[in-house]
């Protein structure tokens, strides 16, 4: 094995020199090699990082200088490289140029206005090819067909819907979308259709065949004079409130 200075893999910065701000990478095949790829597209003006490309365009190549902070096998880049983004803070605006917070992910990344909008029309352009569609179709049904798919997919749901921003953020764009007068037309005319109707008629018989939704209905607890005493007064609360509310209705339009 050569030594640690040998290792032609490893960890590199680009560093700006005049506010130390920082790019930090990693190369798990040559460093050098992915160095001069960098001054290239930098120079070319065509770099994939637009924030980086801003500040050499603004400041010239002299402003930067391009540091090898450290040699590592090629299994412990990434690993090496999140540990130089979360020590120089590069993936925030104030300190450094990286997209992403993630080393060798694009999860969080920055993305630019101008950057949105393409990924927008590319994949709205995908969507409209019935090819893609069917395509992603299968691949859907197939993933859902695993059990582990489908119990990772429920418990990451119900992570989401435990955290109250979640559900507020959700309740906010609901109510958006539904408030929408093309949406609510929509709504109208499908809730209306004989189709929609026959089709919800068939969900419901299919549902009361199941055992668990009798016993679910059917529940021992109603034989309970204290469970029906209870239950009772809860209704008995729920339609005086709707009652109050009636009135506080009427006497704002009177």
């Amino acid at each position: 094995m050569p030594p640690i200075d040998g290792w032609k893999s490893g960890v590199y910065c680009i560093r700006n020199k005049f506010n130390n701000k920082r790019y930090v990478g990693s190369s798990a095949k040559s460093l050098s090699g992915r160095i001069l790829g960098h001054q290239y597209r930098l120079n070319r003006g065509n770099h994939d990082n637009i924030y980086l490309q801003r500040a050499w365009n603004k400041l010239g190549s002299s402003a930067f200088q391009f540091i090898t902070l450290e040699h590592c096998c090629p299994s412990r880049c990434i690993q090496q490289e999140q540990y130089s983004i979360d020590y120089y803070q590069s993936a925030s605006s104030k300190f450094g140029y990286n997209l992403s917070p993630i080393a060798g992910s694009r999860l969080g990344a920055r993305l630019t206005p101008e950057q949105c909008r393409r990924f927008s029309a590319t994949a709205k352009e995908a969507m409209n090819r019935p090819e893609v569609r069917a395509r992603l179709s299968t691949q859907t049904r197939k993933a859902m067909a695993r059990p582990e798919v489908k119990a990772k997919l429920h418990a990451a749901i119900k992570r989401r819907w435990k955290t109250p921003g979640a559900r507020r953020v959700a309740s906010i764009a609901a109510k958006k979308c539904q408030s929408r007068p093309e949406v609510r037309a929509k709504r109208k005319a499908t809730l209306s259709s004989q189709e929609y109707l026959t089709r919800l008629s068939s969900w419901s018989k299919a549902s009361w065949k199941t055992s668990e939704r009798q016993a679910k209905a059917y529940r021992p607890d109603w034989s309970d004079s204290e469970y029906r005493t209870k239950q009772s007064a809860l209704m008995r609360l729920g339609w005086a409130k709707r009652k109050l509310k009636l009135q506080s209705n009427n006497t704002k339009d009177s």
